[in-house]
């Protein structure tokens, strides 16, 4: 069977996508306390993207499956920066919140749509989702430090107004570029037939969970932590720099993983992987945060490649709500991760990182005892 390439436009909208979203993330907080929020208000800004990106992508997922998804990634984008012109001209903290709160909702659209029109015409995904991954994997990593160097360039509203610019010129990219007709699609997939997934849905999604709550938690609560043990402000930025480096490299062999390990064992290993990293974050030691965050980066990279092919590739016609499942999965672990780390951290600043071993541990050890029940069923 032949795989065509992704389609360009919507792996370079995934790129830019990623870089708006953490430019955003790191100076949004700012903008708020020029307005004079108190670290409440500092946590529902934070919070409410998540929430609302717990539940809307399969909201958002189920309508692309009706409506075409390529109808939905323009006008999103097109959203999107108004949104970040708003965030200028508001001049209230609660205003701020509302507004990221749109925000979320807004990606909680894009992401799914563009995940289910980059797979769509493709029988078997797993290549499209591959190149996929590597976009917004660089995307994630790359905006991590650029905010920082921007920042010394021009004021914080002169990056609003250009993240502004960057939304809507992408969404004239889009726009200028358009992807095979639904007919096409459906003409497609009628005639190669949807590829069988094996496995446990309960496995995939639990396994996207725990490696998803772990990041959560670590973006979280490791910067304050590693400058209370002594790292410097680079030398976080470096360690967390090595997450997103790791994923990407995971991506880029996502193919020789599968082959080397199987499948089914990219979703296995990354929770059991996610728990041994949170502990040897827990113990501290530059090594050890080196070490752990690196590990984790590469397992989460086999753990989103591969439940993301999986879920996508099982049913042609519904990748819409595929995606959108997979997406809120995520968004929930974003709003319980720090939620529930945040009340922990109330004892002890160490004890999210014990809870991330705990929730790896526990889902590796019922995934281990129903990944051997459903073999012993099935011999």
């Amino acid at each position: 069977m032949t795989t065509t390439k992704a389609p360009i436009s919507l792996l370079i909208a995934s790129t830019v996508s990623n870089l708006l979203v953490m430019t955003v993330a790191v100076i949004l907080p700012i903008r708020a306390s020029q307005l004079g929020a108190s670290p409440l208000e500092l946590g529902l800004l934070g919070a409410s993207p998540a929430l609302i990106y717990s539940f809307t992508p399969f909201i958002m997922g189920k309508l692309a499956d009706r409506i075409d998804p390529r109808k939905l990634i323009t006008p999103s984008l097109v959203m999107l920066g108004a949104v970040y012109l708003t965030y200028v001209s508001v001049k209230e903290v609660y205003a701020l919140i509302l507004t990221r709160a749109v925000e979320g909702a807004l990606w909680a659209t894009f992401w799914p749509c563009v995940e289910a029109a980059i797979a769509g015409t493709e029988a078997d995904p797993r290549e499209r989702m591959r190149e996929y991954n590597i976009s917004w994997g660089l995307g994630a990593m790359l905006g991590a430090p650029i905010p920082g160097v921007l920042s010394g360039l021009m004021s914080m509203v002169e990056l609003f107004y250009l993240s502004s610019a960057i939304s809507f010129g992408l969404a004239l990219y889009v726009a200028l570029h358009p992807q095979p007709s639904r007919r096409a699609l459906e003409e497609k997939n009628e005639n190669c037939g949807g590829e069988s997934e094996k496995g446990s849905t309960f496995i995939t999604l639990t396994s996207i969970y725990a490696t998803s709550f772990t990041i959560a938690v670590l973006l979280a609560f490791f910067p304050v932590y590693g400058v209370m043990e002594g790292l410097s402000v680079l030398e976080v930025g470096i360690v967390i720099f090595l997450l997103g480096a790791f994923r990407l490299l995971a991506f880029t062999l996502s193919n020789k993983l599968e082959k080397i390990l199987g499948s089914f064992s990219l979703i296995l290993l990354p929770p059991l992987a996610a728990g041994f990293s949170s502990i040897l974050i827990w113990m501290g030691g530059r090594a050890n945060y080196y070490v752990g965050f690196a590990l984790l980066g590469l397992t989460s990279g086999m753990a989103y490649s591969s439940t993301l092919s999986r879920m996508i590739g099982r049913n042609t016609h519904r990748r819409g709500e595929s995606a959108g499942i997979f997406e809120s999965i995520i968004g929930t672990a974003y709003i319980t991760g720090p939620f529930f780390g945040g009340v922990l951290s109330q004892m002890h600043f160490k004890h999210p990182f014990l809870l991330c071993s705990v929730v790896g541990l526990a889902v590796a050890s019922i995934q281990g005892v129903r990944y051997s029940l459903r073999n012993m069923r099935v011999k």
